[in-house]
């Protein structure tokens, strides 16, 4: 994944840029590969790894 805009820490991942409509914070993903979004909006909770990186492509894209 490009690290431009995504940074991986141990178990979390850190989007630094996403869609305003998201507006995720922080990214937890846990030990069965389950992803958890801690956003403002309920965008994103519990997704899957590969729904989080289309997100983030998506947002990519978009800027």
């Amino acid at each position: 994944m490009p690290k431009r805009w995504i940074s991986a820490s141990g178990p979390k991942l850190r989007a630094q840029s996403v869609p305003r409509s998201a507006r995720i914070v922080v990214v937890t993903v846990t030990a069965k590969g389950r992803v958890h979004c801690h956003s403002s909006t309920k965008y994103c909770t519990d997704i899957s790894r590969m729904e989080m990186l289309d997100v983030s492509a998506a947002t990519k894209r978009q800027t």
